[in-house]
């Protein structure tokens, strides 16, 4: 394995010599590193020319990075651009968390689009190694409201819950 403008990337033969599950994961490392590394995001045909791998699967994995919110896109006419999802604005705003055998991590960010908390959801895949599932991306201003109807839903199951065991 070999870095390359910040990137680690393997050889094409050790790239064949991976499982197709390990490769997926390469690929998706891979664009991940891209898109944190590009200050003016990255193009399908950018991604392809630099890695050499399909289009179809530099889509599919694009396509779950901005699914998970890691990254998002922005259209111009026929063109897709895609961008890493803002960086940190403060270290001291990065927490980590488990709830059961749920991991979430909660960032605060910048991008082009503002100031935002995004709660990532992880799970573990086979080897222990956690890796992205899930993303929610909250406006900062719009946070507190996202909290307190986190505290009215509560409130209301709680309330359900008591109605329904005090029918009993």
């Amino acid at each position: 394995m070999k870095e390359t403008d910040g990137v680690m990337r393997f050889s094409e033969d050790e790239y064949k010599r991976l499982s197709a599950s390990a490769q997926g994961k390469h690929i998706n490392r891979v664009i991940r590193d891209m898109l944190k590394n590009s200050k003016n995001g990255l193009t399908v045909p950018q991604i392809h020319k630099l890695t050499q791998h399909s289009k179809d699967a530099i889509e599919k994995h694009l396509t779950e990075l901005v699914a998970t919110n890691f990254a998002y896109k922005v259209t111009f006419g026929r063109t897709n651009v895609y961008y890493a999802n803002g960086k940190t604005l403060h270290s001291f705003l990065e927490k980590d968390m488990s709830l059961g055998d749920k991991h979430f991590s909660f960032h605060f960010i910048k991008n082009p689009s503002g100031e935002f908390i995004y709660i990532q959801e992880k799970k573990k895949d086979s080897i222990g190694a956690l890796s992205p599932s899930g993303g929610l991306l909250i406006k900062e201003d719009l946070f507190p409201l996202f909290i307190n109807l986190l505290q009215d839903v509560n409130n209301e199951l709680l309330n359900f819950k008591t109605s329904v065991n005090g029918g009993i």
